[in-house]
């Protein structure tokens, strides 16, 4: 059980555990004069004695064209430019892809940040030079008559490098049986999730399909639980429930 998280960021970016589970809620808040389109949306951890810890906060920006989502590890500060910016997550058009980029950003003067070349930045940050690193890719299965059931998604997160080459870990979601009595596809939360919601899945990997490695469910209106399992880390699995909350025009 994890009782003090000494630095935020580097949490949320560590990969959990083989063999762990982080439990964690997901808020959304709707309340204000623009959040019914623009809400900003909260991760916390859970614990068993005490109050939940705060991860993360994201907000979907007021733009148009395809939902873009700031996520950063300061809940009053979702801007662009936020040094405690952690991602990004983008969408095509359709709402049928989603891109998470992120990293996270270096604090330094605007002199040292103009004085630095791109080449002097790390892959593996959110840099003032816009280098950001792919932390994963969610995909939903075009459906454009809602005739396949609920979505189907994966989700390809980037793997441990073999030489020269990189790899891809493959994630699908888990397919939902059909269940006569209820007249409607069932996902067993073990009682974690009460709710019947479109939002509503497990991802798993094709080697353990028994396993499920991230599970969003629904609790009430404006209140989820996300739980998640190697390899996947926290800012992975909230950028991949935020992908859940968009309108999927050709995917139901």
């Amino acid at each position: 059980m994890i009782q003090v998280i000494e630095n935020l960021t580097d949490f949320v970016h560590a990969t959990v555990p083989e063999g762990g589970l982080v439990k964690c809620r997901v808020s959304r808040n709707r309340k204000g004069v623009d959040k019914g389109l623009f809400p900003t949306y909260f991760l916390h951890l859970e614990r068993e004695n005490g109050r939940p810890i705060f991860l993360l906060a994201a907000r979907k920006r007021r733009k148009l064209g395809s939902s873009n989502y700031i996520i950063s590890t300061d809940p009053t500060d979702l801007s662009r430019e936020g040094e405690s910016l952690v991602g990004k997550l983008q969408a095509n058009l359709l709402g049928a892809k989603f891109t998470l980029m992120g990293g996270t950003v270096k604090s330094r003067t605007r002199s040292q940040s103009s004085d630095r070349s791109s080449s002097d930045c790390s892959s593996s940050e959110l840099c003032c030079c816009g280098h950001m690193t792919t932390l994963a890719e969610i995909q939903y299965e075009i459906d454009i008559l809602g005739v396949k059931g609920p979505r189907r998604i994966k989700v390809l997160l980037p793997g441990p490098p073999q030489g020269i080459h990189k790899t891809q870990i493959i994630l699908k979601s888990k397919k939902a049986p059909w269940d006569h009595q209820l007249n409607s596809y069932v996902l067993n939360f073990y009682g974690r999730a009460n709710q019947a919601s479109v939002k509503n899945f497990q991802l798993i990997h094709e080697s353990q399909p028994e396993s499920v490695l991230l599970q969003f469910g629904k609790l009430t209106d404006d209140t989820f639980i996300l739980d998640v399992r190697y390899p996947l880390n926290p800012v992975q699995a909230f950028g991949i429930a935020l992908s859940s909350f968009d309108c999927k025009i050709a995917c139901e």
